[in-house]
């Protein structure tokens, strides 16, 4: 159930991408919360709530895409088990991006546009196959800097 949560925030976050207007401080604690209860390994019936909120959130953002004969795959959700299909390095790089996405929604109590910019920015990451080793790594150093702003 937690992979099929990911899944869909990834596909929430790409829905954002490149969009203007449709996130608001709703959507960004939908991620914040979404993400702090895998992390804290929460149970079904939380996991399943998270999982009709971000749902509800994607078909605020991009309500046709749910009815779309022909779906583009830009707001589709991400199958968490293409993962494993990557090299290892990417696929290292882009667990480590989950994680720190994750420690940040775990520890952050309010909205704080530092940590939302990483969180969105680091599930569209994981995400699309066009990001490249220096693309993630980049990203983990953007992390060091949401951490470090957080404390």
């Amino acid at each position: 159930m937690k992979n099929e949560l990911l899944g869909i925030l990834i596909g929430l976050a790409k829905a954002l991408d490149g969009s203007t207007g449709l996130e608001n401080e709703n959507t960004n604690s939908i991620f914040r919360k979404c993400l702090k209860e895998i992390e804290n390994d929460s149970d079904e019936d939380t996991i399943r709530a998270c999982i009709d909120l971000a749902n509800a959130e994607k078909k605020r953002v991009a309500p046709n895409c749910f009815y779309c004969a022909s779906p583009c795959l830009r707001t589709s959700n991400y199958d968490m088990n293409a993962l494993n299909a990557l090299p290892e390095e990417l696929k290292e790089l882009k667990l480590h991006l989950l994680n720190g996405a994750k420690a940040l929604a775990a520890k952050t109590k309010t909205d704080d546009p530092v940590i939302d910019e990483y969180i969105r920015t680091a599930l569209l990451a994981i995400g699309y196959e066009t990001y490249e080793k220096q693309d993630l790594i980049s990203m983990l150093d953007m992390f060091n800097r949401s951490w470090i702003h957080s404390i």
